[in-house]
């Protein structure tokens, strides 16, 4: 009876492991699958608006960069979460990550007309958010489709889904 009670054991580790990589494995395809997209906040809305052509005109305005129609591999407003406000959000898929980085580059002079940001997974968003409210951690951040986070003494670390946030930060000392 114990023998098999240990097997069981031996498995359900296993299973874990392999849960936990696999969980890994998906969240970085699909980060990765959002490398060329950035999102949209705060656009206002209109009843006949042409996306991609407004957008391209903005930039061009706000920050003299020539964006090519053809740049833009999709542009669409996502549908809104309930108990939201204000305009839905905006998805912009680029054609390749050199016309994503110049609209990313020239993002502060398009802040009268709307914020960009980088499109990260949920799970990438929650990670940040357990990693902000760790009394340990002065500072989280997105760079390359992974997570960083600065500890209160100055340390930068890297953070996947799986990490064990308490053991990681065991030697940092409480601010």
């Amino acid at each position: 009876m114990e023998h098999a009670l240990a097997r069981m054991k031996a498995r359900l580790n296993d299973a874990e492991t392999k849960y936990q990589k696999l969980l890994s494995m998906t969240n970085f395809n699909t980060q990765y699958s959002l490398k060329n997209n950035f999102l949209i906040l705060n656009w206002k809305e209109s009843n006949s608006e042409q996306l991609r052509r407004e957008f391209c005109e903005i930039v061009a305005q706000s920050s003299g960069l020539r964006l090519c129609p053809r740049d833009i591999l999709a542009i669409h407003r996502i549908p809104k979460h309930p108990g939201r406000r204000g305009p839905r959000p905006v998805v912009v898929k680029m054609i390749n990550s050199e016309s994503r980085a110049a609209v990313m580059k020239c993002r502060h002079t398009l802040k009268r007309h709307f914020n960009l940001i980088d499109h990260i997974t949920p799970l990438n968003i929650e990670l940040m958010n357990r990693l902000k409210e760790h009394p340990k951690i002065a500072n989280a951040l997105y760079y390359n489709g992974h997570i960083f986070a600065c500890n209160v003494e100055g340390e930068r670390r890297r953070f996947d889904l799986t990490d064990d946030i308490e053991f990681l930060l065991r030697d940092v000392k409480e601010p």
